[in-house]
């Protein structure tokens, strides 16, 4: 904290120091006025406050250091409607490699119905001025510190004239602390052919995220050519889609002949996927108004294809079995040989329901043993079947004949027990266990629950009938105590059918990582912790489903008694800007899918998105980085009475 405290005063001691050494010039002595105007909507409706808010390609104009602080490919073209007939129109990209980050941007100028007069001063008729401007970038990540250069190939054609020169930009970031950032830029530096110099700048940039929808920037910019003024604004993140902007600035150039609110600028901002639309209005009196309009692409990262939960199962018959994945509402079906000393010529393979009448049948006659079969829950008339009442049996040929199995054994749920870093006892402690298929077919059955590490028993159910339903384990161990819920356990289901045959079905208890929080009289506050995403990415990946599934089991036994916020966050790449806006959907996302899971709109679940504020930990490997891009559900339940135990 001393250092960052340090850091900060050495800037503003050089500001001041700057500011009072500094040669300040005529107005009018700068070349190519125009094309060192900024191009992106979004930092010229915050009052063209961006030396230490811009973002990829948005640096190219601002400060060539923010080009690394968005690493990926970003794309934005803009239209300005300027003062006497004067259109500006701006391209810009930046993407991210190994070595750093590249931008490309470009702004042609154009002012039409320029009145010409000769030596005599007699007209001449009316011309034009093209302006022309190419800029290369580069900028490097050290972590929470950005710098970046950039050289700028400017063309102005003035009627029948014409000079072009080369500019540079050099400049740094340093994001001193979650979501607060300071920015120093020289802009422009160069002359053109003739000697003419550019319109040179240096600007010190500040930008701040408030509240967590809200980012404030300021920027002091010293021209060479005119007087020192400020530039600022705010952006509000009104919802996901929709943010507002405002700024105003002080100077240079700014007459009292174009009013009162000479000065201010105000915008709008639209995003929807990875595209945006941003407009600004800068009012100018008795001149035409400025209208600008940009529109864009932010590219990120998709997740990888969700991988399907596996079930646990076991079917009676010793030399194949059939494994059973549920994916995005299909069954998949996998067969799998136990033993490698036999080849199949034949399988045929059907679904019944448990009455035992055929629902569909798969059949691959003089085939192999297939990879998969994808069963989408209908009959063989296309009509859709519950999935849960089914089971299965199938037949296959062999060189030592037909082998027909005619029993598939239950299958399991996955069990989902919350796992406290620091104890929690009699919080949600009870595991439910849900069996499908064939229940009444099994004569006896056997469930023992061990640790998944000792192997020592913790509890035993069992029952010579059929298999219920559903079994609850309280979680309590065989002498009435409560087991440790920072273990983690395992279980093991033995089954003997009605025909003798045996099977043995087991797998671990999904350990749900949760951590305990300061309790509030009467309740109990606990996080589900680390539902994991992929970087600068809102995408929920199917492996994280077992953690939402079990903050919408404990939120449906306590109904509107139990209090939650889904609470979103990211890592420290990028700014506090697009981390406070991936975070924020991030939270959407968990939300919109424990909504689908049955928990009805007229119960409230809060969201927040923090950003980078509230990090795991901090550090520059990407292992720790992952962890940090998450959710959190916090969740807030009364002290559970001996029966919810």
């Amino acid at each position: 904290m001393l250092r960052r405290v340090l850091a900060t005063l050495l800037i503003l001691l050089s500001v001041l120091s700057l500011a009072q050494a500094y040669p300040l010039q005529e107005v009018g002595t700068s070349a190519a006025i125009l094309l060192t105007q900024p191009g992106s909507s979004r930092l010229l409706a915050m009052g063209t406050g961006g030396t230490g808010a811009a973002q990829g390609q948005e640096g190219l104009w601002w400060n060539p250091a923010a080009l690394a602080r968005y690493p990926y490919f970003n794309v934005e073209l803009s239209f300005r409607q300027h003062w006497v007939d004067t259109e500006i129109g701006y391209f810009g990209t930046s993407i991210s490699t190994p070595w750093g980050t590249l931008g490309l941007g470009s702004i042609y100028s154009q002012t039409t119905g320029i009145e010409g007069y000769d030596i005599a001063g007699n007209p001449t008729g009316q011309f034009a001025t093209r302006d022309m401007s190419f800029k290369f970038g580069y900028a490097y990540s050290f972590d929470t510190l950005f710098l970046g250069a950039a050289v700028n190939y400017i063309s102005q054609d003035f009627h029948f004239s014409r000079v072009s020169g080369l500019a540079g930009d050099v400049g740094i970031v340093w994001e001193f602390h979650p979501g607060i950032s300071l920015g120093a830029a020289a802009m422009h530096i160069g002359k053109t052919e003739l000697g003419d110099p550019f319109g040179m700048e240096i600007r010190y940039g500040f930008n701040a995220k408030v509240f967590t929808n809200m980012n404030l920037a300021y920027d002091l910019v010293l021209p060479r050519d005119n007087e020192i003024y400020l530039a600022g604004g705010a952006e509000w993140f009104i919802a996901d889609f929709f943010s507002l902007r405002a700024g105003w600035r002080s100077g240079p150039g700014i007459p009292s002949q174009l009013g009162q609110l000479a000065g201010f600028s105000a915008g709008v901002g639209f995003a929807w996927n990875d595209f945006f639309l941003d407009y600004v209005f800068e009012p100018a009196g008795v001149l035409e108004h400025v209208h600008h309009v940009s529109f864009g692409y932010r590219f990120t990262e998709k997740p990888p294809k969700p991988t399907p939960t596996a079930t646990a199962f076991v079917p009676a018959e010793p030399r194949l079995k059939i494994e059973t994945r549920k994916y995005e509402g299909k069954m998949v079906f996998i067969p799998k040989a136990t033993k490698k000393d036999f080849a199949v010529k034949g399988f045929c393979f059907k679904i019944k329901d448990q009455d035992g009448k055929v629902i569909r049948t798969f059949n691959y006659a003089g085939k192999a043993i297939p990879r998969q079969m994808v069963w989408d829950g209908t009959d063989e008339q296309g009509r859709k079947v519950k999935q849960a009442d089914f089971s299965f049996a199938f037949e296959y040929i062999t060189e030592k004949g037909v082998k027909t199995v005619i029993q598939a054994w239950p299958t399991v749920d996955p069990v989902l027990k919350l796992w406290f870093e620091k104890g929690g006892e009699g919080v949600s402690a009870q595991a439910a266990f849900r069996f499908h298929g064939p229940l009444a077919e099994v004569k006896s059955w056997r469930l023992s629950i061990t640790g998944q590490d000792t192997n020592q028993v913790v509890k035993i159910f069992a029952a010579k009938k059929a298999l219920p339903k559903i079994i609850v384990w309280d979680g309590k161990d065989l002498q009435g105590r409560w087991a440790a819920v920072n273990k983690k356990y395992k279980y093991q289901l033995a089954l003997i059918g009605k025909n003798g045959a045996k099977a043995i079905l087991q797998d671990n208890i999904i350990a749900i990582p949760a951590r305990t929080l300061t309790p509030k009289k009467g309740k109990i506050r606990f996080k589900i912790l680390e539902i994991l995403f992929n970087f600068n990415d809102a995408h929920l990946s199917a492996k994280m489903g077992d953690k939402i599934k079990k903050a919408v089991e404990i939120h449906q036994t306590y109904g509107q008694k139990a209090k939650i916020e889904i609470q979103g966050h990211a890592d420290d790449v990028g700014s506090a800007w697009a981390n406070h806006n991936v975070s924020r959907k991030r939270a959407l996302e968990v939300k919109a899918h424990m909504r689908g899971l049955g928990i009805p709109a007229a119960w409230e679940l809060k969201i927040a998105g923090y950003g980078n504020e509230q990090p795991l930990l901090r550090s520059r490997k990407e292992s720790v980085r992952a962890r940090n891009r998450r959710v959190e559900i916090e969740i807030e339940i009364p002290i559970p009475t001996k029966q919810q135990k």
